[in-house]
């Protein structure tokens, strides 16, 4: 017999080759790349059995498809990364004399050669998928009715087994119980001539894991989805107390026709009420690999990834809420690209009529009172107006996120948003020399003041009741550009602090728990959100009047019950919540909340929070606004 073992890792190659010359006393050949493989193959004039790393599986697979050609009894088998070289030595040895003595799951995989393996009953076995320390599964046909499924046997050695083969009946009911769209469902189990098996669908596509290795990337919105499904089906399988294995990367498969499924890994006994909170930050990962490189905006699906890699309360570590966190996610996604598809021609001709009637209307009023708008502009548009005002917010019960009931203390909040001029202000009263003297303890030595990137530009155009990159700003509009570090020392400077995440959320839900300021119903035209969003000021703010920020106060629509303004829209908020980073668990970052000009919809206000990138991120659609005992002024 000759081997020939194809490996990229020296050690693995070398030292596999020794031990089964040592063991065997076959002739063994090595090779260290995919050219060298066949090239040593073909010089040889012989060659039985191809053991091959997983470097060459698709690189090496047009050149094992020539060998087998030359050579039509040749044997290949894949040797699986991570197994130390005494596991692979008697994985080989185990697997040498037939392929139905394979030992370990997935470490070492037969490559069919075409036709068939064996039968069993009505079914023919085609090709061996994988294994596992119980069971061979293979694809297979079902001659009866010419249908390809997954058949799972129970390894022939352990069939004799009374115990093993209890065990193994108690998993096929098991997985029997399970109906659900998005999980592989169970056809028929049999025991026949000592064998004992049960087929199941056969789940077409790659997993995760595969998708991975093939270096594969999908949109956000595909992700979304196969979070959503996977949620979907675990939180079905926790309804109806279906224990199951741990979920792994591996068990999730994307169809061929872009279609999500869920492997069936529904188990007698098991530990899957729990384990949710242990999938989550693996899925994540998984889904990060998959994604999309940053070409565009990838908002929604970053922003659930990190909740899911998160700790604490503001974790998604639930099925049920990841669940939610998806759908909603995917509803923001279709309701932007809904809002930029061509309208039909009926839909266009009616627009016209109605852009034309107010034209008509707007050049009428604008030369009857051209006098009324000039001096409204000037007095009460670049004119600062008092906006300082809180609100009391009364101590006791509250919903908080997907109907948690929490309780507070009673707190006041700003009313509105901090302006441009009221962080103006906190400027000018920076004391000379004691810059720092606001500072968070933890504020870097690097950031040295609190001045927002381009203040100066955005401040001169606010004074003047002007465009900052052409669309329009006051001095009543929301600071913005500032971060978190700025936010706090404004707070501190005012003898106020930042609002938690709680105090927020309560503050705009009101006593009812709302899904949004006014009732739960999304209305964007009453919160300046991103349903009209636009980069060129000339195509945004048909809905809600504004493509970027207003001012504060412009919105009256946008009022909680307990008469907070601008929670739903204009500028998402910081608060001084802070929860550990999905990525260094030892850092903290800050979590802001709320809707904002640059979001698609107005976002419900039980969404999780937005956790910052850190406390120095700072954007546009971000600002604050302060919280304080209620015995503050």
């Amino acid at each position: 017999m000759v081997i020939l073992i194809a490996s990229d890792q020296s050690k693995v190659r070398r030292g596999l080759a020794d031990r089964l010359r040592e063991m065997t006393g076959q002739k063994v050949l090595t090779a260290a790349s995919v050219a060298e493989m066949e090239t040593m193959a073909v010089a040889e004039g012989a060659l039985d059995l191809l053991l091959f790393s997983p470097v060459f599986s698709i690189g090496g697979k047009e050149a094992r498809a020539r060998l087998r050609e030359r050579y039509p009894e040749l044997l290949t088998v894949a040797l699986v990364d991570g197994l130390s070289l005494d596991q692979l030595v008697t994985l080989v040895m185990q697997w040498l004399p037939a392929v139905e003595t394979i030992s370990r799951g997935g470490a070492v995989v037969a490559e069919p050669e075409g036709g068939k393996l064996e039968s069993l009953g009505d079914y023919d076995l085609i090709e061996l998928l994988r294994t596992t320390d119980r069971t061979l599964i293979y694809k297979a046909v079902q001659r009866s009715v010419q249908r390809e499924v997954a058949l799972e046997r129970l390894r022939p050695e352990l069939a004799t087994q009374p115990a093993a083969a209890r065990e193994f009946r108690r998993m096929v009911r098991a997985s029997a119980l399970v109906s659900h769209p998005a999980i592989a469902a169970v056809y028929e189990a049999q025991e026949a001539d000592g064998e004992i098996f049960y087929t199941r669908e056969l789940v077409r596509g790659k997993n995760l894991t595969e998708l991975a290795a093939d270096r594969a990337h999908f949109p956000q919105d595909v992700l979304l989805q196969m979070l959503l499904t996977t949620a979907e089906a675990f939180t079905w399988m926790q309804e109806h107390q279906i224990p199951h294995d741990p979920v792994l990367p591996a068990h999730l498969y994307l169809g061929s026709n872009g279609t999500p499924r869920v492997a069936n890994i529904a188990q007698p006994e098991g530990n899957g009420a729990e384990e949710s909170a242990v999938a989550m930050p693996v899925l994540a990962e998984a889904c990060l690999r998959l994604a999309e490189p940053r070409s565009g905006k990838t908002r929604e699906l970053s922003h659930l990834l990190g909740l899911m890699k998160a700790r604490g309360p503001h974790a998604v570590n639930s099925w049920k809420q990841l669940a939610r966190e998806a759908r909603q996610g995917l509803q923001r996604l279709a309701e932007a690209h809904t809002s930029l598809l061509p309208e039909s021609r009926d839909r266009q001709l009616a627009r016209r009529r109605l852009q034309q009637k107010q034209a008509l209307l707007v050049l009428a009023a604008v030369a009857a009172g051209w006098a009324v708008v000039s001096w409204w502009r000037q007095s009460s548009r670049a004119k600062v107006r008092d906006v300082a005002d809180m609100v009391l917010i009364p101590a006791g019960e509250f919903i908080f996120r997907d109907g948690q009931k929490r309780t507070l203390s009673a707190f006041t909040i700003d009313r509105y948003e901090v302006t441009l001029a009221d962080y103006s202000a906190f400027l000018d009263a920076l004391p000379h020399g004691e810059p720092n003297r606001f500072d968070h303890p933890d504020q870097p030595g690097a950031k040295t003041g609190h001045l927002p990137r381009d203040w100066a530009e955005v401040t001169a155009a606010a004074r003047a009741a002007g465009k900052w990159k052409g669309h329009p700003i006051t001095l009543n509009a929301p600071v913005f550009n500032v971060d978190w570090w700025d936010a706090w020392a404004y707070a501190r400077w005012k003898g106020r602090r930042l609002p938690t995440e709680e105090e927020w959320e309560k503050a705009a839900r009101g006593p009812e728990g709302h899904l949004w300021p006014w009732g739960n119903e999304p209305d964007p035209a009453r919160a300046n959100t991103g349903s009209d969003y636009s980069d060129q000021p000339s195509t945004g703010g048909q809905i809600d009047g504004h493509a970027w920020w207003c001012d504060v106060d412009a919105m009256p629509g946008d009022v909680s019950p307990y008469g907070v303004a601008g929670l739903a829209g204009n500028v998402s908020e910081w608060t001084g919540t802070l929860v550990p980073d999905p990525d260094l668990p030892d850092l903290q970052v800050p979590v802001f909340r709320g809707g904002d000009f640059h979001q698609t919809v107005p976002v419900p206000l039980n969404v999780s929070p937005w956790l910052a990138k850190g406390a120095l991120y700072s954007q546009p659609f971000l600002g604050f606004r302060t919280a304080a005992p209620p015995s503050s002024p």
